[in-house]
């Protein structure tokens, strides 16, 4: 049984810390305590690639929808 894979032209690029504090404006640093934050349901998840940090565009948009006020 195969496997289909995700058209890679249909995919959403992964984004640089840099990217997202400009997508949030806020500073690269804030961006990385998002992303360490210690409770999980307030972390912003994130791919490591080797020492490369990247977040898929999903993630970053979960991440703000949960933090919208009613």
């Amino acid at each position: 049984m195969t496997r289909k894979r995700d058209d890679p032209k249909k995919r959403e690029p992964l984004l640089t810390i840099p990217d997202v504090a400009a997508i949030l404006k806020v500073s690269e640093k804030r961006v990385r305590r998002y992303i360490d934050d210690r409770d999980q349901r307030k972390r912003l998840r994130s791919i490591e690639l080797g020492r490369l940090i990247r977040i898929d565009l999903s993630d970053l948009e979960n991440f703000i929808s949960d933090r919208r006020r009613p």
